[in-house]
């Protein structure tokens, strides 16, 4: 993965909102009952943590996106205090089926001594999101911020499958991407921004093996998970559904750059539980 820590060129840079989708099934049929594991390295060791992310159909008959992670082997468990992480988004599917709406993003990580949650609700409707922190289930902050009217913003469990979907545009080398995501409290609208590399330069930092892997750059939100600036590098396949294979999240507090490696993939069977915020 040391590939990833090269400087990459500028490129043209594509607004997300403005693309169309290509024509082909709709994004559940593409995604739904997916499910991918992923070991999970930091400091000198590869395999310290689990991480899946899943997608299913929730109750009320939304879609539910759901990153998970905990760590593995007694000391790293004892060490951070059987630490689990959950990210979990519902979402809804547009009229043409092209692309997922986000609806509300959940964040929750827990230890044994406390439990930090973050909820935000999307109510186009109102033109309002609602952005609440909990700790260990009791309110510490809540936020309500206008939204802009017709315009569509997107969690980054969202903006995972509608990017691998080609809801932005075309998934090829050489596309750059920026995917309004919520607001924050001062009402700055951030933006997740995806460069995938151009043939030339995947080919040199892949030696030569261009044709099997798209190589991108993912900035996030910072907050998301409490790194320095919120990178991560992508190792998409190549086939229809490019499927991550490896990634790097750059600088993340008190863990450095944490490496996953797809391991596993397969159908996650029944419905999720509707989001609830104990």
């Amino acid at each position: 993965m040391a590939v990833f820590s090269q400087g990459i060129a500028a490129s043209p840079r594509v607004f997300a909102a403005a693309m169309p989708a290509p024509e082909k099934d709709s994004i559940a049929d593409v995604f739904l009952g997916e499910s991918l594991t992923y070991q999970i390295g930091f400091w000198a060791f590869d395999n310290l943590a689990i991480g899946t992310i899943t997608l299913r159909r929730g109750a009320d008959g939304d879609y539910v996106a759901t990153l998970a992670a905990h760590t593995t082997g007694p000391l790293l468990t004892w060490l951070l205090q059987d630490r689990r992480d959950f990210y979990v988004e519902h979402m809804r599917m547009s009229e043409d089926g092209k692309r997922f709406i986000s609806k509300t993003f959940e964040k929750s990580i827990e230890t044994i001594n406390i439990k930090k949650q973050s909820k935000i609700t999307v109510d186009y409707s109102k033109e309002i999101l609602t952005s609440t922190n909990y700790e260990n289930g009791k309110e510490t902050e809540n936020h309500v911020i206008p939204l802009q009217k017709g315009k569509l913003y997107d969690g980054p469990l969202a903006a995972f499958y509608n990017l691998r979907f080609g809801s932005y545009g075309p998934f090829k080398m050489g596309r750059e991407f920026n995917i309004y995501t919520f607001p924050k409290k001062d009402g700055h609208v951030p933006v997740i921004h995806v460069r995938i590399a151009g043939q030339k330069e995947t080919g040199l930092k892949l030696n030569g093996n261009s044709l099997n892997e798209y190589l991108a750059e993912v900035k996030l939100d910072k907050d998301l998970f409490k790194s320095k600036a919120g990178d991560i590098n992508i190792l998409f396949s190549n086939n229809s559904d490019h499927v991550p294979e490896e990634a790097v999240a750059k600088d993340v507090l008190f863990f450095g750059d944490v490496r996953g490696k797809l391991t596993a993939t397969g159908v996650a069977a029944g419905f999720a539980k509707p989001a609830s915020v104990e």
